[in-house]
């Protein structure tokens, strides 16, 4: 009997929070046209947080974006080096995934949060979300580009209130892209403000100048890193990753 009692208030308690999750989804939230390209990688994403549900402990680290983020196969993005040996090579040792879409922006990334099926059953321990360079590209105005951002991390802080979120800046790859920045930082901070457990991350991206000898060594076209400049983020994650734990000390050099 006991048990019965605790599987109904559990039932009571997961209804009213997916009741609760999903009143708080905007109207600007959209899946993304049909395309070969996108169902083969939101299907892997789904199998992969699915192989982790089925695990006895949490993710230690998700890493949510677009192209930037799909370390899952050699892909042919602009010679984009994206393989995931960069990211084995860094995050190989923990229970970790690289969870990235080509060409999405973020209402895309909120659907395959909040309506698909890429959000865990148990928190992560570490979500990492990298996104906003496509919105800028497909001409969405930066200020919504922000707002867009902050009710995606509002959505996230309620639905995985135990999760570290890292919110990493967007590389200096259009003119456009400091005032997002900008905004990034103040919606992460406002959030924080208010007890939820978000950072800013500026991997990559922290005096790193557009146009500049460094610049073009660490990217290979105009939008993504090089195998140096991968090499350089996912070093940079991996050294927050641990600084932010209390049961693993930061890898280094750095």
């Amino acid at each position: 009997m006991p048990t019965l009692v605790a599987l109904f208030f559990f039932w009571v308690a997961a209804l009213a929070r997916a009741t609760t999750c999903a009143a708080s989804i905007p109207d600007w939230v959209e899946r993304r046209n049909p395309s070969a390209m996108f169902e083969v990688e939101y299907a892997r994403n789904v199998a992969a947080v699915q192989r982790i549900d089925a695990k006895s402990k949490p993710a230690d680290v998700l890493v949510y974006g677009d192209s930037i983020t799909a370390w899952n196969k050699p892909m042919d993005l602009s010679k984009l080096p994206g393989s995931r040996k960069y990211f084995e090579q860094h995050f190989g040792d923990l229970v970790s995934e690289p969870l990235g879409i080509p060409g999405d922006e973020v209402k895309h990334l909120f659907w395959r949060i909040a309506r698909g099926k890429e959000l865990p059953k148990r928190d992560p321990k570490h979500l990492i979300i990298f996104i906003g360079i496509n919105d800028i590209t497909h001409g969405v105005p930066e200020g919504e580009v922000v707002s867009r951002m902050g009710e995606l991390l509002s959505f996230v802080t309620r639905r995985l209130p135990t999760s570290k979120v890292l919110l990493q800046l967007l590389l200096p790859s259009h003119a456009k892209v400091p005032t997002v920045n900008e905004g990034y930082v103040k919606a992460a901070k406002k959030l924080k403000n208010n007890g939820k457990r978000v950072e800013v991350v500026e991997c990559l991206t922290d005096g790193l100048v557009r146009g500049s000898d460094e610049w073009r060594e660490l990217m290979v076209d105009q939008l993504h890193p090089s195998e140096l400049g991968q090499d350089a983020l996912l070093r940079c994650w991996r050294r927050h990753v641990d600084s932010a734990s209390t049961c693993r000390a930061p890898k280094g050099p750095f």
